[in-house]
């Protein structure tokens, strides 16, 4: 008997969650993708957005996932 009260529960848990939420209204901004599609290729230096980067190459042993991709 108490496998099925919370059973219930849990399907009235459900069924109350999921009710429809109201419409949101749409802030009418567009976006004009086609500028976007006519720009042309610039090659900039990863520094000149970011000034402190550092890389470092992570350690391969056998059997790793770094040695596994190649």
């Amino acid at each position: 008997m108490r496998k099925y009260k919370v059973i219930i529960l849990i399907t009235l848990t459900v069924l109350v969650s999921c009710r429809q939420m109201p419409k949101q209204e749409s802030s009418g901004d567009n976006i004009d993708v086609s500028h976007f599609l006519n720009l042309e290729q610039e090659i900039r230096r990863l520094s000149e957005f970011v000034p402190d980067i550092e890389y470092f190459r992570p350690q391969a042993n056998a059997g790793s996932y770094f040695q596994l991709m190649g």
